[in-house]
C-alpha cells in the first residue's frame, strides 16, 4: 500500500474510530452501537476473536474474517464497521484496561482492519501501522526536515527508521 493511501486510511479511521467507539463517555468506555449499522440481516456472527489471543493469532483470524466478508461481497466500509462492532464488546469487558487504553485499542483495531480491507490484493505483505505519540516540538522538527528533503512526513519517518536500523 502506498504511503499516501496508508496515511489516508489511517487518518480516516483515526477520525472515525472515536465516533464508532465513544471512549470519552462520562460513564466510562462504551460501545456506541449494539449492532453494526447497515449490516445485512443474514450476516453470520463473527467468531474466533477472543481477548486472550496473541497478536499473531488475532491478525491471522482477522485476515480470515476480512477475506470471508469480502468473498460474501460485503462492501469494504461495512466490513470495517462489522468487525469493529464485533470486537468492541471484548475490549469493553476487559477490566485490565483503562477507558483511554480501550479507546486506543479500538483505534488500532479499526486502523488494522482498514489496512487489511483496503490493501491491494497484489501485495504480498501488508504495511504495519505504527501509532506513536510524538511531542509537538519533535513533530515540528520532523515536518521541517521532511519539507527540506521534499518528502511527506510518513516517507521521511520511514526512511529515518530504515537508516537508523541499517535497512536497505
Amino acid at each position: 500500500m502506498s504511503s499516501k493511501k496508508l496515511f489516508a486510511v489511517s487518518l480516516a479511521f483515526a477520525i472515525a474510530a472515536p465516533l464508532a467507539v465513544d471512549g470519552a463517555h462520562a460513564a466510562g468506555f462504551v460501545c456506541a452501537y449494539k449492532e453494526a449499522p447497515n449490516a445485512p440481516k443474514n450476516m453470520a456472527p463473527v467468531t474466533g476473536l477472543t481477548a486472550d489471543m496473541t497478536q499473531v493469532q488475532a491478525r491471522k483470524r482477522l485476515a480470515e474474517l476480512v477475506g470471508d466478508l469480502a468473498i460474501a461481497k460485503m462492501p469494504p466500509a461495512l466490513i470495517v464497521d462489522h468487525l469493529v462492532w464485533a470486537y468492541c464488546p471484548l475490549v469493553a469487558n476487559d477490566k485490565t484496561l483503562t477507558d483511554a487504553e480501550k479507546t486506543a485499542r479500538m483505534r488500532r483495531f479499526a486502523a488494522t482492519v482498514a489496512a487489511m480491507v483496503y490493501a491491494p490484493a497484489s501485495e504480498a505483505e501488508l504495511d504495519i501501522l505504527v501509532d506513536l505519540p510524538i511531542a509537538p516540538a519533535v513533530l515540528g522538527q520532523v515536518d521541517n526536515a521532511a519539507k527540506a528533503d521534499g518528502l511527506s512526513r510518513d516517507e521521511w519517518l520511514r526512511l529515518a527508521i530504515e537508516k537508523a536500523l541499517g535497512a536497505p
